[in-house]
């Protein structure tokens, strides 16, 4: 077991940190976040492989004294916003699921919503969430890259989450990226099956702020920065649909060689 002292936050209910810890099992990391505040957290991620939305493994642990029924309700809140967004494979497992555990030995006390200490605590969590989500798609089987895709001006919030998960699931989209290509006729092909409602005449796509598709068509002169960018171990990638208000993001990785070859290596 490796530990690693990633960052020092401020003075909220005293010293907070962020440390990640590794563990390995079948050849592949698993990680682990720990959140200390005067009210101590902790977090584990487990399962980086056969991973999308509604399923994930993740194990987070406080001492904060709260009611089961609050901190069922922030974790429903935050799961939402992290584990629900992330993707590996879009394949899901039997025993996925995502724990939060409360010894409520802590004298830091929260009883409503809208409190000093729900708020921190809230944004706490949701941080260590957020890294334990993001920290299970880098370690996705194989993966060789992360890419964050985001839908925006989508006409509903459905449409938004449909697009970005079909983007984010698409095993053409997934090997053009890990080809290193940026192979935008496939995102334009998974958007459009995708269910969503949007005109493919108006949208426009970015990798890395870099401006690929204009108006549904090629820009043929960001050619050379786009073949660049696509080389990184990052991509952001920004989907506008143009036909509303509304976002969504999802955290996906590539598809490579070694995915495959772990999976058809692999047996129960």
């Amino acid at each position: 077991v490796q530990v690693q002292l990633l960052a020092h936050l401020g003075n909220h209910f005293g010293g907070i940190c962020t440390r990640a810890v590794q563990f390995v099992n079948k050849g592949q990391a698993r990680n682990a976040v720990a959140l200390h505040l005067a009210v101590h957290g902790h977090g584990l991620g487990l399962h980086a492989g056969h991973t999308t939305e509604n399923q994930h493994g993740a194990i987070d642990v406080t001492d904060v004294s709260i009611e089961k029924k609050l901190l069922k309700s922030i974790l429903k809140e935050i799961n939402e916003e992290t584990f629900n967004m992330i993707s590996v494979d879009g394949d899901m497992s039997t025993n996925d699921s995502v724990i939060v555990l409360s010894s409520n030995m802590s004298k830091t006390s929260i009883t409503k919503k809208g409190s000093k200490a729900y708020n921190i605590f809230i944004k706490m969590l949701h941080r260590v969430m957020k890294e334990l989500s993001e920290m299970i798609v880098k370690d996705g089987e194989g993966s060789t890259k992360l890419i964050k895709i985001t839908v925006k001006n989508a006409r509903t919030d459905s449409d938004a989450k449909k697009a970005a998960m079909q983007v984010a699931n698409s095993c053409l989209v997934k090997t053009a990226f890990f080809g290193e290509d940026f192979n935008w006729g496939r995102i334009m092909g998974a958007l459009g099956s995708s269910g969503a409602s949007f005109d493919m005449n108006r949208v426009a796509l970015f990798f890395n702020n870099i401006a690929a598709v204009k108006n549904g068509q090629g820009i043929e002169e960001n050619l050379s920065k786009l073949n660049k960018t696509v080389k990184k171990k990052q991509i952001d990638l920004l989907i506008d649909l143009k036909n509303g208000k509304k976002s969504c993001g999802v955290t996906t990785c590539d598809l490579s060689y070694e995915y495959v070859r772990i999976n058809a290596d692999y047996t129960t």
